[in-house]
């Protein structure tokens, strides 16, 4: 007897295991495009810091206005500047594809809560 096509019970044993190997890797594919998002949140607060840097040494003050320094976020990356004064500053960045996770940094004197960040220059980023 010559068996030219699969049986129901092979192909359904296919379907099985290939429904086991994406509930496998669906979430770790998930879990590295949130660390992904993490990464650039952290590089966009990395190169704003470089940013104010720059601009303090010509206007003796911190800006508020991320177009004044010249600054664009990563796209998707929501960036607020809740206050700069001449003391210092603190930015929060998030991203939709990560969420419930905020990064913050702040330098200087600054009279808003810094939560989750505690040290000054330190990028600090909710779990």
């Amino acid at each position: 007897m010559v068996r030219r096509a699969f049986t129901l019970i092979e192909l359904m044993v296919v379907v099985v295991i290939i429904g086991l190997l994406l509930g496998i890797a669906i979430p770790k594919y998930q879990g590295s495009r949130k660390r992904t998002f993490v990464s650039l949140m952290k590089a966009d607060l990395h190169n704003l810091m470089s940013a104010q840097a720059a601009y303090v040494t010509s206007a003796n003050a911190y800006s508020d206005d991320s177009t004044v320094l010249g600054f664009h976020t990563t796209r998707g990356n929501v960036l607020s500047i809740p206050e700069a004064t001449s003391a210092g500053w603190i930015a929060r960045v998030t991203h939709p594809g990560a969420a419930g996770v905020e990064c913050v940094v702040f330098v200087g004197i600054v009279g808003a809560a810094t939560t989750p960040a505690t040290t000054e220059s330190q990028i600090t980023c909710t779990p």
